[in-house]
């Protein structure tokens, strides 16, 4: 078997990697220099790119908020003409209808005043054909109206002591017929001297329970009825007091039943 002698076995002595380590370690570290150079160099280019976009996307931002704002003062500019071209045509509008407010107040006056003529004339013409009439209260129902002329000339002549020949036109009842009291009959002369001169009697017919009236149109009866309970007051008090038409005298003094004097009247 071949073996080595000690003489030719030593240790082995390698300088050269040992060198070439030692430049790799030099190496090194200029290239780790390097490398945070660009490192650096690098941080900072992005740094300003990234101030770059971050000042390129404000100036977007910016420039779409100013031109969003544009848009809408000029649609806050426009509506605005709009509203106020509406608004002068409403006002102009307004001004008409009120012109023709005016103008229908004016006409519904004048025709308000002219059915109060055409009422107090046909209320007046009503009475005219009346004045021929008066009212009897207080016969009895058991009086068929064919005897009801006849019923009437016997209290002219029992009561009122009236023995001339008296003329009736038509006679005949008024009123709903079934209630507690009788109705009322209306009595047509042919003239109004004979209405007269019965009506001028009227007061011996006190205690008779018959009652005589004037014949007058509805609205009259109306305004009749509301200034009676005056009339009958002022009597009480002692006061002179007549009724004429639609017209309460009480010592002098005229009321009406629209007479706002009349409130102060006392029952």
């Amino acid at each position: 078997m071949f073996k080595w002698s000690a003489d030719q076995i030593s240790p082995v002595q390698n300088p050269a990697p040992r060198k070439k380590m030692e430049r790799s370690s030099g190496e090194n570290e200029v290239l780790l220099n390097q490398i945070s150079q660009l490192m650096l160099g690098m941080e900072e280019r992005i740094k300003e790119e990234l101030l770059k976009a971050q000042n390129i996307a404000v100036t977007l931002v910016r420039d779409d908020i100013r031109s969003s704002l544009n848009k809408l003062q000029t649609n806050l500019s426009n509506e605005m003409k709009d509203l106020h071209k509406g608004l002068s045509v409403t006002s102009d509008r307004a001004e008409e209808n009120s012109r023709q407010i005016q103008d229908l107040t004016v006409c519904v006056q004048i025709l308000e005043e002219e059915n109060k003529v055409l009422k107090w004339k046909q209320t007046d013409s009503e009475n005219r054909d009346k004045r021929t009439n008066l009212v009897l209260q207080g016969m009895s129902e058991s009086v068929s109206d064919a005897a009801l002329e006849l019923h009437f000339l016997q209290v002219c002549q029992d009561h009122l002591k009236i023995q001339e020949d008296i003329k009736i036109e038509r006679i005949h009842r008024v009123g709903v017929q079934g209630r507690q009291r009788s109705r009322n009959i209306v009595v047509k002369f042919n003239s109004f001297k004979d209405r007269q001169q019965i009506w001028e009697r009227r007061r011996q017919l006190k205690g008779t329970g018959l009652y005589l009236d004037e014949h007058f149109a509805l609205p009259v009866q109306q305004e009749r009825a509301q200034l009676l309970p005056f009339l009958q007051a002022a009597r009480k008090r002692g006061e002179k007091a007549t009724l004429i038409i639609n017209k309460l005298l009480i010592a002098g003094q005229c009321y009406s039943a629209n007479s706002t004097d009349l409130r102060s009247l006392q029952l």
